[in-house]
């Protein structure tokens, strides 16, 4: 069984999604980066690349370093993102060899996305 199957599916990862920008765009750090974004494409987005880092259906947006292009991301924020992305999954009881695994695949995409 996936992970994506394991904490629920598809409705499991928007809810997921949803909280973790519920935390992100309150920062003052993050907020800069998402002004005059479309919040709920880009929670969408989340969502559907939570799904496929966990094993669900493949991600079809674009690249990381396309999507975070032009934004310059620092390591301070992208720190923050992966520190909000643990508080979500705490909130939703996630275990922790699960949290360690989606963190770990956040934590390889970081030359992707930082400084871009």
């Amino acid at each position: 069984m996936t992970i994506y199957e394991q904490l629920g599916g598809e409705e499991t990862f928007q809810a997921v999604s949803e909280h973790f920008y519920s935390l992100v765009l309150k920062d003052e750090l993050l907020m800069p980066y998402f002004e005059g974004k479309d919040t709920k494409g880009l929670i969408k987005h989340q969502a559907t690349f939570l799904a496929a880092v966990a094993g669900g259906p493949a991600f079809t947006g674009r690249s990381m370093e396309k999507a975070h292009l032009g934004l310059n991301i620092s390591e301070e924020a992208f720190a923050k993102v992966a520190f909000y992305l643990l508080t979500t999954l705490t909130h939703f009881n996630v275990t922790e060899d699960i949290k360690s695994t989606m963190l770990e695949a956040a934590g390889k995409l970081k030359s992707q996305i930082v400084g871009k």
